[in-house]
């Protein structure tokens, strides 16, 4: 059965502040918006399900449209507000399964999706797939199952607390692509030494880099 991938994603100009060190303000739309075009075309070749894409500017729009994906306003006040709203209208009063997937994962691959929804037993299970820094990439949210988003800092234990008050079961996934997002400096120097030569050398083109040093 098809499952909607849920993805909020802010306008670009807002996008990854914390690599203000490295990345002007335009450097940083760019690299937002190269990262979320990746990370759609690897949800598109998962063939698992509708994509929405939450929030964002013109530039989201279009790059959503190249891989099929429809977009929803934001809805409410805030990433996780305008979430929850988001996903009461894509899971509909049934409170369907769905995934919800950080915009900012250039290693993911549809075998990482597979794995994710794979992990749900068909929706039947919640799953965390956290970051790093104990964030959440990705989860499941199982059908029938209550949720309210709480992305921000720590937001893998506060997304488990949730589920296991709601009774839901839940069991965490790591995979490359979903382990590794983009949110500092390091992230992107992390980035550029484990993409292919071919493909870090067009991003620093991109992104005019000239060097970026090893910073945390």
């Amino acid at each position: 059965m098809p499952v909607p991938v849920v993805i909020p994603v802010k306008p670009l100009a807002e996008a990854k502040m914390r690599l203000s060190p490295v990345l002007d303000r335009q450097g940083r739309a760019t690299l937002a918006a190269w990262m979320l075009d990746r990370t759609l075309a690897a949800v598109a070749a998962a063939r698992i399900g509708p994509i929405r894409i939450v929030g964002g500017d013109p530039q989201v729009v279009r790059i959503a449209q190249t891989h099929g994906a429809l977009t929803l306003p934001e809805l409410g006040q805030g990433l996780n507000d305008s979430l929850a709203r988001a996903l009461e209208l894509v899971r509909g009063v049934d409170r369907e399964a769905c995934i919800v997937l950080a915009a900012d994962l250039p290693r993911l691959t549809s075998e990482d999706i597979r794995q994710l929804w794979l992990a749900s037993e068909g929706g039947r299970r919640g799953v965390l797939a956290p970051s790093y820094d104990d964030g959440t990439n990705a989860l499941v949210v199982p059908a029938g199952c209550v949720f309210h988003p709480s992305f921000g800092g720590d937001s893998r234990h506060s997304h488990r607390k949730f589920f296991e008050k709601q009774g839901c079961a839940v069991r965490e996934i790591k995979t490359h692509g979903l382990l590794n997002d983009v949110d500092r400096p390091g992230d992107l120097v992390d980035l550029m030494k484990n993409l292919p030569p071919g493909d870090a050398r067009n991003l620093a083109q991109l992104l005019q880099l000239k060097r970026l040093r090893s910073v945390r």
